[in-house]
């Protein structure tokens, strides 16, 4: 029995567990606005200062995400930015509304240095191109972050190491679908890589789409 125990505490010591580089949050803290799972993760999130939200389409990623940032800001006084597609960046101006969080889109540097607010939303490409500079926000959040799975892209090759400096870094999108990762993973071991061991310049993307689709973005983003 002695054996079993010392080999226990053994596997557990290879247990690598998620540090709190966050701050404490109390769920009094937390807008009553919110759902219970929505409000049990941004707990979570704050106090754990870098975390990724794996959430299903529905179940309130826009929401919490103000959220999280409106509660840093409240403690830190911090700038925060979350990335988005132009697509949604509406719900955002919409649900942080809700939260007493008033959103402001910008493209560029200038804007934020020119603003009174302390919210702000921009695009993917923005960041990327260098038009914006997030070294000015100590909180951000990347929406919808499965846009940076293209391996190799400009977007993924060059967008995440823009943000070290960030203290507190969250990553919001859909749980990937299990039935996706087992199939990105079968093409995987089906495709032939040039010799040079690089996927190919031409390929059209669905290998590059699925193939490790969050967990390869989110170790590079911690």
């Amino acid at each position: 029995m002695n054996k079993i125990n010392e080999y226990r505490d053994f596997v557990k010591g290879k247990i690598k567990m998620a540090a709190l580089n966050g701050l404490p949050c109390e769920s009094s803290e937390i807008n009553q606005k919110l759902f219970p799972h929505q409000r049990d993760i941004v707990q979570w999130a704050v106090q754990g200062g870098q975390r990724a939200i794996f959430a299903s389409y529905g179940l309130g990623k826009t929401m919490m995400q103000s959220e999280i940032v409106r509660i840093l800001h409240d403690k830190t006084g911090a700038r925060a930015l979350i990335v988005c597609p132009l697509g949604v960046r509406q719900e955002f101006m919409r649900d942080g509304a809700l939260l007493g969080v008033n959103f402001r889109f910008i493209r560029r540097t200038e804007e934020v240095e020119e603003a009174d607010g302390a919210y702000f939303l921009t695009n993917y490409e923005s960041i990327r191109d260098g038009r914006l500079n997030p070294g000015l926000f100590d909180i951000v959040s990347l929406d919808e972050a499965s846009v940076l799975r293209s391996f190799g892209s400009k977007t993924y090759q060059n967008f995440l190491p823009m943000f070290e400096t960030c203290k507190y870094k969250f990553v919001a999108t859909a749980t990937p679908d299990r039935t996706v990762q087992q199939s990105g993973r079968a093409d995987l071991r089906s495709f032939r890589r040039p010799h040079d061991g690089a996927l190919p310049r031409n390929h059209d993307g669905p290998l590059r789409r699925r193939v490790g689709a969050v967990r390869v973005v989110f170790r590079r983003w911690r």
